[in-house]
């Protein structure tokens, strides 16, 4: 499953976030001015961070404190990204590929900044209900995608 987070001016689409989750693996990603993050969990129980500025490795680190997928219990907050209302001006056009999932942000609706948070969710959470009615996403849009193992939980807050 491939999810992107497209933000648009209602001129032009540019790609915010990636995330694919492929055989209980997940990886994702954004391309930043002069940055590249990629970030990816894998079933064995290894989280693995690459950091690019202007195309030069400059950090990458790995850690086994991901539990594996297979043995998510409850949610994982994965990732976040703050967005400001410029950034749509530095990042690159989204390139209309194969994608299970699109959520889209339009900035002419948006009077300030916001935050993409992305977090993974035991198939079948029993808890979903009160986590997206939660009081800290009260000014939140939250989309979820069950069709992935794990599920996929994307919450942009305004």
């Amino acid at each position: 499953m491939k999810a992107r987070i497209i933000g648009t001016d209602g001129k032009s689409n540019k790609e915010l976030v990636w995330v694919e989750i492929k055989n209980g693996e997940v990886y994702l990603g954004t391309d930043l001015p002069g940055a590249s993050i990629k970030n990816s969990y894998h079933a064995s129980g290894k989280y693995h961070s690459k950091i690019y500025f202007n195309n030069v490795k400059e950090f990458t680190w790995a850690s086994e404190c991901f539990s594996p997928s297979g043995m998510l219990k409850g949610k994982f907050w994965i990732f976040n990204i703050g967005c400001p209302n410029n950034m749509l001006t530095f990042l690159k056009d989204y390139s209309g590929k194969k994608t299970d999932l699109l959520v889209w942000v339009d900035y002419r609706t948006l009077k300030k900044s916001f935050n993409i948070d992305i977090f993974l969710l035991e198939p079948g959470y029993k808890y979903i209900r009160k986590l997206i009615m939660g009081k800290e996403w009260i000014n939140s849009t939250v989309y979820l995608e069950t069709k992935s193992d794990p599920w996929l939980l994307v919450l942009i807050t305004y």
